[in-house]
């Protein structure tokens, strides 16, 4: 699991609301910028995918995202991972941080 900071957990937005009507948080990554706009890529990367099994596709990160009601800026960042299985967390860590350094 993905710890974060109290400043990290800051960069949620309560402003979205899932289909079912539920209030969802989600990062505003262009309001974060900078070094925070990383942290805050996979903060909500990490969110959006709970609840997918590993070793997990690319595909498999893709519609658990779509299924937890991902915005357009998290599913652009999954759309750009290698097409490959990851095995772990930390393997999705890393293809956050190499497709968007």
């Amino acid at each position: 699991m993905l710890n974060y900071t109290k400043e990290e957990k800051m960069d949620f937005r309560d402003s979205d609301y899932r289909t079912d009507g539920r209030k969802t948080s989600v990062v505003k990554s262009s309001e974060a910028g900078g070094e925070g706009s990383e942290k805050a890529n996979l903060s909500a990367v990490g969110r959006y995918i709970k609840g997918v099994h590993f070793p997990a596709h690319k595909d498999d990160l893709v519609n658990q995202a779509k299924e937890n009601a991902a915005p357009k800026d998290v599913l652009n960042i999954l759309d750009h991972f290698s097409d490959k299985n990851y095995k772990s967390v930390v393997e999705i860590t890393k293809e956050v941080l190499k497709t968007h350094s």
